[in-house]
């Protein structure tokens, strides 16, 4: 039995994609599923993680024995005891391969730069900006958790609409009661203590805050007063992740060309309109770079063949 398969795991604080790719035919698969956060489910989300690598063996019909890599980006890596859990859970499953785990930041923003040098700014649930130099030095800012930080991100445009329409509970100002009724149609409540209750209870409350992302964002572009503001704000913080980045690694400021990712500013153009306005501050020109790919392709850079994006077409993955 040849060993010639590679796992790519995109393991977010929201969502999961698992790439299982068969080296001898270049074809692959990716299967989806919740978050592996052990800061929000504990060891409980290592039962998902089983349940997607066993589908995309399944439907490959590749075994445990054929992977030969494993790169994970992890967004719940910060804390030792979490990298030690998952790590202790990769090797025990892949006892005989090469096993990489990385912040899944990092597999977001190699997927657009691959090896070479650049800034990526990610804005999701979480937020967290990365760069990497001329010598493929990787840095990153912010990217702390939504309890002390994740300013800019989902989490926190929510977060933020939700406090501020507490402080003014009782207002009838038109625009406040307008932002307040959209986020209860949203999470489905009666009222707005109800709205409240169902974030402060539920286990997965930093994804069931971001959800609400983008009535904050249309409310926004709707011109509804308060939104704006918050998003503004958000991009304000996101704009500082930056130019901290810049400062970190001792580059000039002039012309920037900006990875971007995070289902929250990679979807809303008019949120990263705001970001690029805050920056024009800072920078000359503000250049945008996406990646066609979703983010579990940054696995092919940093797997041992050493792919770069431009050989991601030559790969036929389904998704399933």
């Amino acid at each position: 039995m040849v060993n010639c398969a590679s796992v790519f795991i995109d393991g977010g604080g929201t969502s999961t994609d698992l790439l299982l790719l068969d080296r001898s035919s270049s074809k692959g698969v990716i299967v989806s599923g919740g978050g592996i956060n052990l800061n929000a489910s504990g060891m409980e989300c290592l039962k998902e993680f089983d349940r997607l690598i066993y589908s995309a063996m399944d439907y490959l019909d590749i075994s445990i024995d054929q992977v030969d890599e494993v790169i994970a980006g992890l967004a719940s890596r910060r804390k030792k005891a979490n990298r030690e859990a998952f790590q202790e859970k990769l090797n025990s499953l892949f006892s005989k391969a090469r096993v990489v785990q990385i912040n899944d930041s990092e597999l977001a923003h190699r997927g657009i730069w691959g090896k070479g040098a650049g800034f990526t700014i990610l804005a999701g649930t979480g937020s967290v900006g990365i760069g990497t130099n001329e010598n493929n030095q990787i840095y990153f800012t912010g990217g702390l958790g939504h309890m002390i930080g994740d300013e800019g991100s989902g989490y926190w445009l929510v977060k933020t609409a939700i406090t501020e329409l507490i402080t003014n509970e009782r207002s009838t100002f038109e625009e406040l009661v307008q932002l307040r009724e959209h986020l209860m149609q949203h999470y489905n409540s009666d009222t707005f203590e109800e709205l409240l209750t169902k974030l402060s209870n539920n286990i997965n409350g930093s994804s069931l805050m971001a959800s609400g992302t983008p009535v904050i964002l249309e409310a926004a572009e709707n011109d509804n007063y308060f939104a704006d503001h918050i998003v503004r704000k958000g991009a304000d913080h996101l704009s500082e992740l930056i130019i901290e980045l810049h400062e970190k690694m001792n580059t000039s400021n002039g012309d920037l060309s900006l990875g971007c990712t995070g289902s929250v500013i990679k979807n809303s153009a008019y949120y990263r309109q705001c970001l690029e306005t805050a920056l024009l501050y800072e920078f000359d020109s503000v250049k945008w770079k996406r990646s066609s790919f979703p983010p579990v392709y940054g696995g092919f850079v940093l797997s041992s063949a050493g792919y770069t994006p431009a050989d991601f077409d030559q790969f036929e993955i389904k998704n399933v």
